[in-house]
Protein backbone atom coordinates (compact mmCIF):
# COMPACT_ATOMS: atom_id res chain seq x y z
CA UNK A 1 0.00 0.00 0.00
CA UNK A 2 1.12 3.24 -0.94
CA UNK A 3 1.24 6.75 1.24
CA UNK A 4 -1.32 7.84 -0.97
CA UNK A 5 -3.73 4.85 -0.30
CA UNK A 6 -3.06 5.18 3.41
CA UNK A 7 -3.69 8.68 3.07
CA UNK A 8 -7.12 8.26 1.58
CA UNK A 9 -7.97 5.39 4.35
CA UNK A 10 -7.05 7.68 6.78
CA UNK A 11 -9.04 10.63 5.47
CA UNK A 12 -12.17 8.24 5.25
CA UNK A 13 -11.74 6.47 8.46
CA UNK A 14 -10.35 8.90 10.71
CA UNK A 15 -9.47 12.59 9.19
CA UNK A 16 -12.87 13.26 7.50
CA UNK A 17 -13.65 16.36 7.45
CA UNK A 18 -10.91 17.76 9.28
CA UNK A 19 -8.20 19.95 7.98
CA UNK A 20 -5.99 19.79 11.02
CA UNK A 21 -2.14 19.45 10.50
CA UNK A 22 -1.49 15.26 11.39
CA UNK A 23 2.07 14.18 12.32
CA UNK A 24 3.65 12.12 9.59
CA UNK A 25 7.23 10.82 8.97
CA UNK A 26 9.69 10.97 5.89
CA UNK A 27 12.59 9.47 5.68
CA UNK A 28 16.33 9.74 3.50
CA UNK A 29 17.13 6.51 2.84
CA UNK A 30 20.92 5.72 0.92
CA UNK A 31 22.51 8.30 -0.84
CA UNK A 32 20.33 10.02 -3.00
CA UNK A 33 19.39 12.51 -0.80
CA UNK A 34 15.45 12.53 -2.06
CA UNK A 35 12.88 12.46 0.80
CA UNK A 36 10.74 9.02 0.83
CA UNK A 37 7.34 9.36 2.26
CA UNK A 38 5.03 5.52 2.24
CA UNK A 39 2.61 3.91 4.09
CA UNK A 40 4.91 3.49 7.17
CA UNK A 41 5.42 7.39 7.46
CA UNK A 42 1.44 7.82 9.82
CA UNK A 43 3.45 5.65 11.96
CA UNK A 44 5.47 8.63 13.76
CA UNK A 45 7.38 6.47 15.86
CA UNK A 46 10.60 7.00 14.61
CA UNK A 47 11.12 3.28 15.45
CA UNK A 48 9.39 2.44 12.28
CA UNK A 49 11.89 4.04 9.87
CA UNK A 50 13.94 1.72 8.31
CA UNK A 51 17.38 0.83 10.25
CA UNK A 52 18.89 2.46 7.26
CA UNK A 53 17.37 5.28 6.75
CA UNK A 54 17.21 8.71 8.55
CA UNK A 55 13.61 9.69 9.84
CA UNK A 56 12.13 13.11 9.84
CA UNK A 57 9.78 14.33 11.26
CA UNK A 58 6.74 16.15 9.04
CA UNK A 59 3.28 17.46 9.06
CA UNK A 60 0.27 17.02 6.50
CA UNK A 61 -2.61 19.18 6.33
CA UNK A 62 -5.05 18.63 4.17
CA UNK A 63 -7.80 20.94 2.73
CA UNK A 64 -11.24 20.17 1.93
CA UNK A 65 -11.61 21.26 -1.22
CA UNK A 66 -8.84 22.40 -3.76
CA UNK A 67 -10.35 26.01 -3.67
CA UNK A 68 -9.29 25.77 -0.06
CA UNK A 69 -5.95 24.18 -1.35
CA UNK A 70 -5.54 26.92 -3.96
CA UNK A 71 -6.18 29.49 -1.38
CA UNK A 72 -4.23 28.63 1.27
CA UNK A 73 -1.51 31.07 1.99
CA UNK A 74 1.68 29.06 1.50
CA UNK A 75 4.26 31.93 2.25
CA UNK A 76 2.39 32.23 5.58
CA UNK A 77 2.82 28.20 6.14
CA UNK A 78 6.45 28.39 5.51
CA UNK A 79 6.97 30.94 7.32
CA UNK A 80 5.25 28.82 10.53
CA UNK A 81 7.93 26.25 9.98
CA UNK A 82 10.73 28.38 9.52
CA UNK A 83 9.60 30.08 13.17
CA UNK A 84 8.95 26.34 14.76
CA UNK A 85 12.44 25.56 13.24
CA UNK A 86 14.02 28.46 14.88
CA UNK A 87 12.25 28.38 18.18
CA UNK A 88 13.89 24.62 18.10
CA UNK A 89 17.15 25.71 17.60
CA UNK A 90 16.55 28.59 20.11
CA UNK A 91 15.21 26.81 22.79
CA UNK A 92 18.05 23.77 22.93
CA UNK A 93 15.61 21.18 21.19
CA UNK A 94 17.45 20.72 17.45
CA UNK A 95 20.34 20.00 20.19
CA UNK A 96 19.56 17.25 21.75
CA UNK A 97 17.29 16.02 18.49
CA UNK A 98 19.03 17.13 15.24
CA UNK A 99 16.41 15.77 13.28
CA UNK A 100 14.16 18.63 14.05
CA UNK A 101 16.53 20.99 11.95
CA UNK A 102 14.70 18.19 8.91
CA UNK A 103 11.46 18.99 9.25
CA UNK A 104 8.96 18.88 6.46
CA UNK A 105 5.79 19.88 5.67
CA UNK A 106 2.70 18.79 2.79
CA UNK A 107 -0.37 20.97 2.12
CA UNK A 108 -2.52 18.51 0.07
CA UNK A 109 -6.02 17.83 -1.56
CA UNK A 110 -7.64 14.40 -2.17
CA UNK A 111 -10.34 13.60 -4.45
CA UNK A 112 -10.96 10.86 -3.15
CA UNK A 113 -13.95 10.11 -6.02
CA UNK A 114 -11.72 10.52 -8.56
CA UNK A 115 -8.29 9.03 -6.73
CA UNK A 116 -6.88 12.43 -8.10
CA UNK A 117 -4.26 13.92 -5.05
CA UNK A 118 -2.90 17.90 -5.08
CA UNK A 119 0.29 18.36 -2.96
CA UNK A 120 3.14 20.83 -1.70
CA UNK A 121 6.13 19.59 -0.15
CA UNK A 122 7.37 22.82 2.02
CA UNK A 123 11.04 22.19 3.09
CA UNK A 124 11.83 25.41 5.37
CA UNK A 125 15.46 26.60 5.62
CA UNK A 126 16.61 29.66 7.58
CA UNK A 127 18.39 32.45 5.60
CA UNK A 128 20.09 35.31 7.40
CA UNK A 129 19.48 38.30 6.50
CA UNK A 130 22.78 39.32 6.66
CA UNK A 131 26.37 37.13 5.58
CA UNK A 132 27.46 35.07 8.49
CA UNK A 133 31.52 36.65 9.18
CA UNK A 134 33.74 34.88 10.90
CA UNK A 135 35.32 36.43 14.44
CA UNK A 136 38.33 34.64 13.95
CA UNK A 137 40.64 32.99 11.25
CA UNK A 138 39.38 29.07 10.87
CA UNK A 139 41.46 26.65 12.35
CA UNK A 140 42.29 23.09 11.62
CA UNK A 141 40.69 20.83 13.94
CA UNK A 142 43.16 17.86 15.23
Amino acid sequence: MSFFQEFAARKLDQYRLSDEARPITGSFTGAGGKLIVERSSFAVDAATAAAASCAVPGALQNMNTVADFKAMDKNAFMAAMAENLWADIKSGAAVSDPTLLLKFGVISYADLKRHHFVYWFAFPALVSPTPFRLARPAELLR
